[in-house]
This record gives C-alpha cells, structure tokens and sequence, in this order.
C-alpha cells in the first residue's frame, strides 16, 4: 500500500487538572511536545498508549474532554476529541481494562524486555534471566489474548457493527504473532539453557539475535502483518535451530531424550510456516 501521510505526528491536548504519568510507548518527541509515529499507509492502522494523571480538584466539571490531532508535519490532517466521565475510585477499581488497551500496552511491555534479552544474546546468555523475562512476556500475551478473544465473541454475540468487529480481530491476528514469536524464542531458550558454552550455540546466539531485533523493530512500528523477509528469517531460525539441536543430541547423548522434545516442538512450528 502506498504511503499517505510521510512525516505524521499526533499532538495530544490535555484539559487543566490532566497529565501523561507515564509514555506507553516509545514515539514521544520532547523536542515537540507531540508523538512522532511511522508513516501511514491506505486503510492502515496505528496504536499506541499513554497512562493519564488526573487531579479531580482542578476537574470543575463531572466529565473531560481529551484531543488528539493528526499532523503531517505541520500540516493538521484531522482530529478526534473523546469525553470521559468522572468515576468514583470505587467505581474505577472495579471496572474492567479495555482489553484492545491492554494489548497494545503489552506488546509495548514486550518491547521493553526485548533489550535485555538481546543484551544477553550479545554477552553469552544468562539464559535463565532470559526464560524468566519470555516466560513473563509470554503469559502477559497470552492473559490479553484470552480476553480479546473474548471480546470476539461478544461482538458475535451482541451484533457489533462490522468495523469494530474487525478491529478485535485485527488486534488478535497481530498479538498472535507476537505471541508466537516469544513462544518459540522461550523453547530455543530452553534448548540452549545447559549448553552455553558450547562453540555452536554461541555462534547461534548471533543469528537469534538478528532475528529477535528485526522481530523488536516490527513490534516498536506496529507492523500488523508479516512479510517475506520476516518469513524468511523465522524459517531460517527454524530449521537452525533443529540443526543445533541433532548436533548437542550427539554431543550430548545423556540430554538426548528432553532435546527430543524441545526439537519436536520446534519442528511443529515450522511445519505451520511451510
């Protein structure tokens, strides 16, 4: 799909009483006040989150008003305003998280892990920080992905109107691959826990974490698809790590039987790509 807008920017404007307590994202330019996010294509879609401060003695009415406006570079290409109600504090601990919200915040948390674990992969490998990290990030996903679906099936349910009901399913398919990401990345983390020190891991890990900074690139752009590059890379991944896995099965015969597993894994997750 063709670019529309090259250089566009989201200017954010706050009510009195109203502040950004912490940037769910990585797009926000101190320089300009405003989020800087990659170019927008036809029917493209761009998510990103903020957590928001409010001070209710500033707030003299009983709702707020928030505005985001859309810029190509200077040039404002439209705007959206949104009213919210002011809650009770009991009312706002006993209400439910908008689970499209918690996913984008998740697949930013995902991020933030991602450069630790690369750092890792660039040092040797404390292998057991990293199963901790993935198997953080990997249940986080899989909590948001429960409740998205979820949502899927009270649109059926409640006869939402289409785009929204294509919205979650867009929301799920990207986490899906995400998700599927960190999954396998958790399974080659644990073939390589007990051998890292041997000389083919260690060249491994470089390939691993090319893979793993494409794959951070894709999440920090908001990449809702897949493309043959990304294929090609998760492919190759793939069948290097079955490779590695026959050549410590016959260094290591006494592994043997738990590396069987783990490559039978891996081998299921490549028959999906093929």
């Amino acid at each position: 799909m063709s670019v529309i807008i090259d250089r566009p920017r989201i200017d954010l404007k706050l009510p009195k009483g109203v502040t950004v307590s912490k940037q769910l994202n990585n797009f926000f330019d101190k320089s300009y006040k405003q989020y800087r996010i990659r170019p927008i294509k036809g029917e493209d879609l761009f998510c990103f989150a903020v957590r928001l401060q409010v001070n209710p003695k500033e707030i003299e009415a009983d709702a707020l008003t928030l505005e985001a406006i859309l810029l190509d570079r200077e040039d404002k290409i439209a705007a959206i305003q949104k009213e919210i109600s002011l809650k009770s504090y009991q009312e706002y601990v006993s209400s439910k998280f908008n689970p499209m919200v918690q996913s984008v915040v998740q697949q930013y948390q995902t991020t933030i892990t991602d450069e630790p674990i690369m750092a890792q992969m660039s040092e040797g490998g404390d292998f057991n920080l990293m199963r901790k990290m993935l198997i953080e990030d990997v249940q986080g996903m899989r909590k948001v992905r429960d409740a998205l679906e979820e949502e899927r099936r009270k649109a059926e349910e409640e006869a939402w109107e289409q785009e929204r009901k294509n919205r979650v399913e867009q929301e799920i398919n990207f986490l899906k691959i995400i998700l599927q990401e960190s999954e396998i990345f958790l399974v080659i983390n644990n073939i390589l826990e007990d051998f890292k020190t041997a000389l083919e891991v260690k060249n491994f890990l470089k390939r691993w974490r090319k893979v793993a900074k494409r794959g951070r690139f894709r999440k920090l752009m908001r990449e809702d698809a897949m493309l043959d590059f990304d294929d090609d890379l998760q492919l190759s991944l793939l069948e290097s790590t079955i490779d590695l896995t026959d050549i410590l099965m016959r260094r290591f015969p006494d592994k043997k039987e738990k590396l069987e597993e783990y490559q039978e894994r891996i081998r299921e997750t490549l028959a999906r790509y093929q």
